[in-house]
């Protein structure tokens, strides 16, 4: 035999909110018309949040640019590995070697990726020190 369904929820039986729940503190209650704040509030809370849902969008926009800018450099570098797998030799000060090209490649581009942020760092640095601080001028 089967079993009966079981009874329907009432809206009487439904657990009340958060607030409204025993041992939690209740809800504060919204500013009534004609009460000072009554419509400020509501204005500046729907501005603000306007802001906090373009900064989120901008968030998620600058997340995708670098996530697809990842993406093609891994794709680049994969293409750079497949085409240039031959030996070459490379002449140094002091002698000469054989080397495989995408190493030399990627070797190359990971001094010159470091160089770059340490000249970036010390012109940032030597700017620094260069403009007159607010404190210091005499007058």
């Amino acid at each position: 035999m089967r079993e009966p369904p079981p009874p329907k929820a009432d809206e009487n039986d439904r657990e009340p909110p958060a607030g409204d729940a025993p041992g939690h503190p209740p809800r504060p209650e919204a500013p009534g018309v004609g009460e000072p704040g009554a419509g400020a509030e509501p204005a500046a809370a729907a501005a603000e949040s306007r802001r906090q849902q373009l900064r989120g969008r901008a968030v998620r926009i600058r997340l995708y640019g670098w996530t697809f800018t990842a993406a093609a450099a891994l794709i680049v570098v994969v293409a750079l590995v497949v085409a240039n797998t031959r030996h070459v030799e490379v002449s140094w000060v002091f002698g000469s070697g054989r080397v495989s090209l995408v190493w030399l490649l990627l070797w190359t581009a990971v001094v010159a990726w470091l160089l770059g942020i340490a000249t970036g760092a010390l012109v940032r640095r030597r700017a620094r020190r260069r403009r007159p601080r607010r404190g210091s001028e005499q007058g």
